[in-house]
């Protein structure tokens, strides 16, 4: 499991994210489930500070247009429309991902 560090202190809205993620709900069933890569990928999206869409492309060493395709499909796997949305169904079918994210937030 990967940990990241921020390099910045988190917003409000992070820690209101946090809050709300950490009560989650048993999730509805995924269509299908997500590829190792769109794992990666999700994995990634949880650090609050992750790079935009190209940087994220380039720690990957894929194009942009490939990490949109993987971001295409692992949204339509989750359910999900925007990145938060991603993210909430994310961590509640991988709910192991979880302290990923709420890592950021325990060391302030």
């Amino acid at each position: 499991m990967t940990t990241l560090t921020p390099t910045r202190p988190p917003t409000q809205a992070a820690h209101q994210l946090c809050s709300i993620l950490s009560n989650h709900q048993p999730p509805d069933r995924l269509v299908e489930q997500l590829t190792r890569r769109e794992m990666e990928i999700m994995v990634l999206l949880l650090d609050p500070l992750a790079d935009d869409g190209e940087g994220l492309a380039a720690r990957l060493f894929i194009t942009y247009s490939t990490l949109r395709e993987h971001l295409q499909n692992a949204y339509a796997k989750l359910g999900a429309n925007r990145r938060y949305d991603a993210i909430w169904k994310f961590v509640q079918h991988y709910p192991q991902y979880l302290d990923n994210l709420l890592g950021h937030f325990r060391q302030n």
